[in-house]
């Protein structure tokens, strides 16, 4: 989670109360000024060490670690070779990655009316599929398909299976 403009607008009204009051300043959620401090040094990283670091997140991506090589792992290695894309590696996770978003529509999955077929790899190291089942049983009627062989990065591992999914539920899918 970012320190946001409004964060800074708190904060400030928050010192003034806090003056007057005799109390110290608030501070930045704990995660929040570690998370930012992390993300300075490791975009400070040399090239060489930023792109080890990387390799080493995407192949907890695959469940067969051979698929992220080669073309495949320049390709996605490659929109972080500048400072910008390394920054953006960092403060994905930190802004995206928190619970917060999940809980804002969590109680509303069960208002889905469309057909939800869920995919997952049984060998996902990120979000194990007990995850996925928790999103089935939170959906009416969800379907849970889970890839064997496959990790995180579903395409990677099982992409032929992956498109026949998407094609067989389309088919299914009735149009309005």
């Amino acid at each position: 989670m970012a320190v946001t403009p409004s964060w800074w607008k708190r904060r400030a009204a928050a010192r003034r109360i806090r003056s007057r009051a005799g109390a110290s300043p608030p501070r930045p959620p704990a995660c929040e000024s570690r998370s930012s401090s992390m993300i300075l040094r490791q975009v400070a990283l040399p090239r060489e060490e930023f792109d080890a670091l990387l390799t080493r997140q995407l192949s907890m991506t695959v469940a067969d670690t051979s698929r992220m090589s080669g073309d495949v792992l320049r390709a996605y290695l490659a929109p972080h070779t500048a400072r910008i894309g390394r920054t953006s590696f960092f403060e994905h996770p930190v802004r995206h990655y928190g619970a917060r978003y999940s809980q804002e529509i969590a109680g509303r999955l069960g208002e889905l009316t469309m057909p939800v077929r869920i995919l997952w790899g049984a060998e996902d190291q990120w979000q194990p599929v007990h995850y996925a089942e928790r999103l089935r049983d939170d959906i009416l009627g969800a379907e849970l398909v889970v890839l064997p062989d496959a990790g995180h990065f579903l395409m990677e591992d099982a992409p032929d299976r992956v498109a026949r999914e998407i094609r067989d539920i389309l088919a299914a899918t009735p149009v309005s």
